[in-house]
């Protein structure tokens, strides 16, 4: 199921971007398809485990990161301690 779901957020992350893409890529249209990729990640907290949706959330943090959107990164990082501080109180 991992890769499965690796290849689905890379495919989603090169799908927006290539909607976008453009010479003179206006940067309004850029958050938008940033937000859009970012709602579709969080939004497989249902579709995924626990950990597999942990280690997905991880991996893009790490990429956003990578690619200078430290928002994003904070957002995500944000989520992934939300999940273990809720799952550690059950």
């Amino acid at each position: 199921l991992w890769p499965l779901t690796s290849f689905f957020c890379d495919s989603l992350y090169k799908n927006i971007f290539e909607e976008f893409a453009g010479e003179n890529l206006n940067k309004e249209r850029e958050e938008k398809a940033r937000a859009t990729y970012l709602e579709g990640v969080l939004a497989l907290k249902e579709s995924l485990d626990y950990d597999d949706y942990v280690a997905l959330l991880n991996e893009e943090m790490i990429r956003a990161a990578g690619e200078l959107r430290f928002e994003d990164a904070a957002i995500l990082r944000d989520e992934m301690h939300s999940l273990k501080k809720n799952k550690q109180r059950i």
